[in-house]
Parts: structure tokens; C-alpha cells; sequence
């Protein structure tokens, strides 16, 4: 009680001042609590970084044309043995006419490549195909007399009549494709089935 006295007896300019310097505390108080509220809020984004770009998408793979579906080897060697593309023809054995239908019957192609005299040819075939539709065609090579080999590759199929002027032709499946070559040694050049390394 005596030091509030002692304030009120000092005047009424004394009072006046506590009151204002009191306001202004507060003002103040006020004031850096919204910028530190802002300042805290700001904290929580980080700065943009000059020159961030976003991840650059992986491209899609080319689509397998007869021009990609071999290892770069096997190109090689048909340029060295004269053989050039060709139209896929169906005149030749029981494989091939098998294959056509394989192919109508869903997405894949068929690639062939020739001699300029015609004593030379090469074919290749690959298809898409589900595990249900290979279980199928399975049973029907089998049923048609291909035997399954291990060589040149595990799981392929040979023809049941080897013709000396077309080579020994047959089927392999591999991780959701048919393939088919007209030669075992073709094999070797097929991605999906050699155990070439990558060229």
C-alpha cells in the first residue's frame, strides 16, 4: 500500500507514463510474436535451390522391328554370308506355315533375309504369348511331332523333318515370347535366349 501511494503522489503524468510504456510493451510483445509466427511458418518450406529440374523420364524402348530383334552379331554375320532382308514367306516347311497362323492369332513378327541367288535364307519369328497360350501350343508342337531339346537352348522345340535346304527349325518360349528360327545356331543372336553378354 505505501509504494502505491508513493506512485500516486508522484502525479498523475507519472501514472500516465507506466500506462503508455506498459501498452507499447505489449504492442511490441505482440508484434514479435506475429513475426516470429511468420518467420517460423516460412521455415517449414524450404528454399527454392536455383537451376532444380525435375527427373528426367526414362524413355520407352524402341519397338522390336527386324531391323532391332537380333543381337548386332547376327546382322554382322548375314552381311558376311550376302543374306538381305526379304519378304516372310510361307512356301517353305510345316514350321513356317505354323508360324503364320501364330502370328495372325496375335501380335508378333516374322523377319527373313535371303541370298541374291536364293540359296541362302534366314527366318526369325517372335510372339507374344501368355503362359496359358504356350501350355496350348505346347501340347500342338508335341502333338505334331517337335521334340524338346536342350540344345542349343533349354526347351527348344525341333522339327519332327529336318529339311537339308531350310535347316533344322524350332520353337523356343521365353519370358512371355515364342520365338522361332529357322537354324539352331540363330539362337545365339536372339536376346531373349542367347547367353551372349549384351554387345
Amino acid at each position: 500500500m505505501r509504494s502505491s501511494r508513493t506512485a500516486w503522489a508522484g502525479g498523475r503524468t507519472v501514472v500516465a507514463a507506466l500506462a503508455v510504456a506498459s501498452a507499447a510493451t505489449l504492442m511490441l510483445a505482440g508484434c514479435t510474436a506475429a513475426v516470429t509466427d511468420a518467420e517460423g511458418a516460412a521455415s517449414t518450406t524450404p528454399p527454392a535451390t536455383a537451376g532444380t529440374r525435375s527427373p528426367t523420364p526414362t524413355p520407352a524402348a524402341p519397338p522390336v522391328t527386324c531391323e532391332n530383334a537380333l543381337l548386332p552379331g547376327g546382322y554382322a554375320e548375314f552381311e558376311a554370308q550376302g543374306l538381305r532382308p526379304d519378304a516372310f514367306t510361307t512356301w517353305g516347311p510345316n514350321p513356317d506355315r505354323r508360324i503364320e497362323a501364330l502370328v495372325i492369332a496375335g501380335p508378333g513378327i516374322t523377319c527373313s533375309w535371303r541370298t541374291a541367288e536364293g540359296d541362302g535364307l534366314a527366318y526369325f519369328a517372335q510372339i507374344a504369348m501368355s503362359e496359358a497360350e504356350w501350355a496350348k501350343t505346347k501340347a500342338e508342337l508335341q502333338s505334331d511331332g517337335f521334340v524338346e531339346q536342350e540344345t542349343p537352348v533349354p526347351g527348344y522345340f525341333n522339327g519332327p523333318t529336318p529339311d537339308p535346304l531350310y535347316g533344322d527349325g524350332g520353337f523356343s518360349y521365353r519370358d512371355g515370347f515364342l520365338y522361332y528360327t529357322l537354324t539352331p545356331g540363330l539362337t545365339k543372336w536372339v536376346p531373349g535366349l542367347s547367353s551372349l553378354p549384351p554387345e
